[in-house]
């Protein structure tokens, strides 16, 4: 993603949250920021050469993707928001790193529904059932 690309995700954030100023947020809403703080995240990551601030900002949208979907999931008990929050929990994004809640959120979303959520449950049963120790 090139530097455009990335000053327009930018903008969207801004224009996002600036519209939950002057509204009540709607279900999805924070789901969908979040998504792309995490996709802001990862453009910065994919640079050739990662600067320090770079580093800083890539843990600033980890953290505020963390925020967000924890609100969605307190606010709406939003499934993709949850699992979200499974896998920002696993790979110690934005949160510190927790197998154990991350296991957690990845069970509760798959109980309710979420296929992803399943068939990732699926895949750790198959390749290792010690991984679904709890």
């Amino acid at each position: 993603m090139n530097n455009s690309m990335i000053a327009g995700l930018y903008k969207e954030i801004e224009s996002i949250e600036e519209s939950l100023k002057e509204r009540s947020a709607t279900e999805g809403i924070y789901c969908f920021l979040a998504q792309k703080y995490i996709t802001l995240a990862r453009a910065l990551e994919n640079r050739q050469t990662i600067s320090e601030q770079d580093r800083i900002e890539i843990n600033r949208c980890y953290k505020k993707a963390f925020q967000l979907s924890l609100t969605d999931v307190a606010e709406y008990d939003n499934l993709e928001s949850l699992y979200g929050l499974a896998k920002l929990y696993e790979n110690g994004n934005g949160v510190e790193k927790n197998p154990t809640v991350a296991l957690a959120c990845y069970t509760k979303a798959a109980e309710l529904g979420h296929e992803e959520a399943q068939r990732y449950l699926e895949y750790l049963s198959a390749s290792s059932p010690r991984n679904l120790r709890r």
